[in-house]
């Protein structure tokens, strides 16, 4: 079983590093708080990968596979993770700010309090996204389209309803206590 740091060493050689998850892919990757500024991650294979409070500020994870990461308080401004799959991958408070997400596959991640300030998300697909309506969207861009993609409103629209419905159940709650 490898030490942090030896994680991080070895996932400086993305072709070592996806070699060893091949070979160990039971081993639980923890790269949490690890500075991989500027790094180039791209194509990795961060499936379920600890990358919490991570620093990837302008790291390079295009086409990365970051399936259920949890990336919660990561930094990752100016990050390229243009296609990367970020399927419910957890990035709750999460620095995205003027990140690169054009393509990404954000279906089904955990979005609260996520900085989107600004960020690419240019044919991302956002479908399924959990509680989009907290992160910050200011400025972010959505492609050609003036409007949001159907994918933004099709998140926003089931999150508003599921919030809805348990603000109305927590007032229930207080009315009967």
């Amino acid at each position: 079983m490898l030490t942090k740091e030896e994680w991080v060493e070895l996932v400086k050689d993305v072709k070592k590093f996806n070699t060893y998850r091949e070979e160990h892919p039971d081993e639980e990757v923890d790269l949490s708080g690890a500075n991989l500024t500027e790094a180039d991650l791209s194509e990795a294979d961060l499936t379920g990968a600890d990358l919490c409070e991570a620093n990837l500020v302008r790291a390079k994870l295009h086409g990365a596979k970051l399936h259920g990461a949890n990336l919660s308080e990561a930094d990752l401004y100016k990050a390229n993770l243009c296609g990367a799959n970020l399927t419910e991958a957890d990035l709750t408070e999460a620095n995205l700010y003027k990140a690169n997400l054009s393509g990404a596959n954000l279906s089904r991640a955990n979005l609260e309090e996520t900085d989107l300030y600004k960020a690419d998300l240019t044919e991302a697909d956002l479908c399924g996204a959990k509680y989009l309506y907290t992160a910050s969207l200011f400025g972010a861009r959505f492609g050609r389209n003036p409007g949001l993609s159907p994918h933004i409103v099709d998140a926003t629209a089931s999150l508003t309803k599921a919030s809805n419905e348990e603000a109305l159940k927590e007032a229930e709650e207080e009315e009967f206590s």
